[in-house]
């Protein structure tokens, strides 16, 4: 089920590389194969919930507990460091803090920095900042500072926030702890208060409000750089929900109001509200156009289901704002306070580099509301929030309904019940990393199907479509159709991420969540600006696999970086001169790439100390680890998707072109109709590479290839064997 705002990262099936082995996590061994056997519904898992199960593993899967714990872009099978850890809820794998985390992208060490903590309203916010105040005899900071007495920004030049808390305590030596509620977590309100894009939500993360000069509360928006850090909490929704319906009768009181209070403190009293909500914001509901009509038709008539969808919404947005800034992320579930309080405020302090100098603040447990649901409310809370929330949130939150869900019947799986599964054309992914022939693949899927093909980059067209109506955030198709739609599938161009040319490793090392993010990142023109856009990842229903050759895509990318597409200002005269288009223009290319950044790329911690031995061998060795790591992402995500695939090799088009187009065309269940787009061979580079280059790439190459991506790749080598 989709909302008009939704924006969608990751997914999860096991992969060929797990093998069937036990993966450590933390001090426990969670088995893939066991996971995978029953879901938090007890039966086999639907492919979304083994997906987010997964997905999780992947983003948050450190090394053991141990004095140095982080993860890198290792030598062997896998390719890229995880950013995440996890204060994880009782019962589950524990995951540790990760040293890896305070490797921050571009952090200025000599001074403090923003830590958020990202909450949704009545998660437990007030205790965490108290406490770390207390223990750590330090400020804190905030967003909101209307009613601080002294306004004292973080630092002097931070004029827009955020702003000390307590300004006769000192800072934290490393990191402030800043409280953030972001958006969208209004109670009484209409939808057009609380369905925001991720955008909005992302500007109002950053969003300081201050009281001027002559009493009115004014709002502040600072710089995105300043946060490098995130605290995401989490709470029980069920204990969250009740403590928000006696929060909206507490302020109605203290206003003098009459209405919306007097409910008693049970589960009748909180039905009556939940009905009285939803009955004042119905029409609203009904004739904004912001929420899905699938939506109300499924879950309009679950008592709160405005709340529920918020605190689905919210934890989408706030999980994809720290995955589009890459911030370091800790998860602390609210609960574990109770469950296990040493570990939970150790693993805090650890986070935020903070020395615990006095006795922490007592914690009083908050009263369970388990009794105020019954199974029947649970199950449907389950599905609508599973319907709603990304994959890896659903994996962070199904815990808190495992009590009501354990009978759920089998025809209750998510897929079984989003109609929209069956519109037409479904999307089949084009996933190709840039110049591997993906122009020429969807102009003569086109012209052979005499069909129109999609890309999720709609600011691409003039005029863009959505290739569906209930798709408004994409993919795209540019007006006027140059075809028909398709009654099957559309072959639709997405670029993922992890391939930029200029960039510091932080730039385009990839891990799987990350990837997933992209993959379904797109953009469109709305009058002029280019804005970005991100889709459900539910939405692709299949994927075909562009590859090229390693050899002749590197100077396909030379060419298109320093002629095509280059940017003028890119490049001196004399570099521009260098380029030739010969094996010396691509050595001195390649002279140029490995000159950038050399103090990252040998401080960084993502590489394990053998690759970056096989760097040094190596002319552009960033441009191949960023092929390998970008075809091990395709591959383990359309795995853990459980998408059908076809594979398309380009050099195919040159030696079996019929076969190359029909088989490709027979998988998107489309007949040839059309003449074929005209194809001129591309060039073969092999002459640029010496053969001491080609297999010191080729060690390279097989320290940060998959099995499954060596598989796939290792045939463009053998002219060098």
């Amino acid at each position: 089920m989709q909302c008009s705002h939704r924006h969608t990262p990751t997914a999860g099936k096991r992969m060929r590389d797990t093998e069937g082995a036990a993966t450590t996590v933390g001090s426990l061994h969670f088995s893939l194969v066991t996971a995978s056997r029953r879901s938090p519904m007890g039966r086999p898992p639907s492919r979304w919930l083994l997906f987010g199960g997964i997905l999780l593993l992947l983003s948050l899967t450190t090394s053991f507990w141990d004095n140095d714990i982080r993860t890198k872009a290792l030598s062997g099978k896998h390719s890229v460091r995880q950013t995440v850890n996890v204060t994880q809820p009782e019962g589950r794998p524990e995951r540790t803090a990760m040293d890896a985390a305070k490797e921050v992208p571009n952090a200025r060490r000599d001074r403090v920095e923003v830590a958020w903590i990202m909450s949704f309203g009545g998660s437990g916010t007030s205790y965490t900042i108290v406490n770390v105040e207390t223990a750590g005899n330090v400020t804190t900071a905030s967003n909101y500072a209307e009613d601080f007495e002294n306004l004292v920004p973080v630092h002097p030049e931070w004029k827009n926030g955020p702003f000390v808390r307590d300004p006769s305590k000192p800072l934290p030596s490393r990191y402030v702890l800043t409280k953030t509620h972001c958006a969208a977590y209004c109670m009484n309100c209409p939808t057009h208060n609380y369905v925001l894009d991720l955008d909005t939500f992302d500007a109002a993360c950053r969003t300081a409000k201050i009281r001027n000069d002559r009493g009115d509360t004014e709002t502040l928006t600072y710089n995105a750089s300043i946060p490098t850090r995130a605290l995401h909490l989490f709470r029980s929704p069920f204990d969250n929900l009740v403590g928000r319906f006696h929060l909206s009768q507490e302020l109605r009181q203290s206003r003098g109001e009459t209405t919306g209070v007097g409910y008693s403190n049970s589960r009748d009293g909180l039905t009556s509200w939940c009905r009285n909500l939803d009955a004042t914001f119905r029409e609203d509901e009904l004739s904004s156009g912001l929420l899905d009509p699938d939506f109300l038709t499924r879950h309009g008539q679950f008592p709160c289901h405005a709340e529920w969808f918020r605190f689905a919404q919210w934890h989408n947005l706030a999980y994809q704002v720290t995955q589009r800034h890459s911030l370091p992320t800790h998860y602390l579930f609210y609960e574990n306070y109770t469950k296990n309080y040493e570990g939970t405020v150790q693993s805090l302090f650890e986070f935020l580099e903070i020395e615990p100098v006095l006795d922490f603040l007592p914690f009083k447990s908050s009263k369970s509301y388990g009794s105020f649901f019954d199974t029947e409310y649970g199950q449907a809370a389950a599905r609508l929030v599973q319907d709603q929330a990304l994959p890896a949130v659903w994996s962070l939150v199904e815990h808190y309904f495992a009590p009501y869900v354990d009978s759920e019947p089998e025809a209750q799986t998510p897929s079984a019940n989003r109609e929209f599964d069956k519109r037409t054309p479904q999307v089949a992914w084009l996933l190709s990393f840039p110049n591997s022939g993906t122009t020429f693949t969807l102009k003569n899927t086109g012209s052979m199907s005499n069909r129109s093909v999609a890309s999720n980059y709609g600011r691409e067209f003039e005029h863009a479509l959505p290739v569906r109506p209930d798709l408004i955030h994409g993919p795209y198709v540019s007006l006027p159709l140059a075809h028909e739609l398709p009654p099957t599938s559309i072959l639709t161009k997405t670029h993922c991420g992890g391939f930029c040319d200029n960039c510091v490793p932080e730039g385009f090392v990839f891990d799987l969540p990350r990837f997933a993010l992209w993959c379904t990142r797109g953009s469109k023109k709305i009058e002029g600006t280019k804005k970005q856009t991100f889709y459900n990842l539910t939405v692709p229903t299949k994927a075909v696999h562009l590859v090229r050759s390693p050899f002749d895509n590197l100077i396909a990318r030379v060419h298109y970086s320093t002629r095509k597409h280059g940017n003028e200002s890119q490049w001196s005269p004399e570099q521009r001169a260098s380029f030739s288009n010969d094996r010396e223009g691509y050595l001195a290319w390649c002279s140029h790439l490995d000159g950038l950044h050399v103090e990252e790329f040998r401080e960084s911690t993502f590489f394990s100390d053998e690759v970056k031995a096989a760097f040094r061998d190596v002319p552009c060795f960033a441009e191949w680890f960023r092929y390998v790591q970008w075809h091990n992402n395709a591959i383990k995500l359309t795995q853990i998707m459980q998408l059908p695939v076809h594979i398309v090799r380009y050099e195919k088009y040159t030696t079996d072109f019929e076969t190359t187009a029909n088989d490709l065309l027979d998988f998107l269940e489309l007949p040839a109709v059309g003449p074929p787009a005209s194809f001129l061979p591309g060039k073969t580079y092999g002459d640029f590479f010496s053969r001491e280059e080609a297999q010191a790439a080729k060690r390279l190459v097989q320290l940060v290839a998959t099995t499954d991506c060596w598989d796939l790749i290792s045939n463009y080598f053998d002219p060098w064997v």
